[in-house]
């Protein structure tokens, strides 16, 4: 894989409605179609209460895999940032799933391409350590 930096504020939706609790709310990349994975930073703020974003190529899956992974938590009252390898739709879109009501910030950062060789592969979501047991 390539990787190829950029920097663009896509999506900040403190200038509108909060995305509701579980709504799913589809980011334009700005990146060009066809490019399969991309850096962002997702923040969330202002939250009415702790809760959780998931990020996926479509918003359907963004739905169905809300249950076993999460791309950030946070809580009410605090500003929080996770940075995520998103994978895009054909159309260089991504859609986020919003367990509870928070603003979103959207950062792209940059793009992986399959061109090139960098030792960089993809790999499920797995959990390494559920310290609630």
């Amino acid at each position: 894989m390539k990787f190829a930096t950029s920097s663009s504020n896509r999506v900040d939706t403190r200038g509108g409605a909060k995305p509701a609790a579980g709504s799913v709310t589809r980011i334009d990349t700005g990146l060009p179609r066809g490019t399969p994975y991309a850096l962002v930073n997702l923040t969330m703020t202002q939250a009415a209460g702790g809760g959780y974003i998931t990020a996926e190529r479509d918003c359907g899956t963004a739905v169905s895999v809300k249950d076993t992974k999460s791309n950030g938590n946070f809580v009410s009252g605090r500003d929080l940032a996770n940075l995520s390898v998103v994978p895009l739709a054909g159309d260089a879109s991504f859609c986020i799933y919003t367990e509870t009501a928070t603003h979103l910030i959207v950062d792209v950062q940059g793009s992986f391409s399959p061109s090139n060789t960098l030792g960089f592969a993809i790999s499920g979501p797995t959990r390494q350590l559920d310290s609630r047991s």
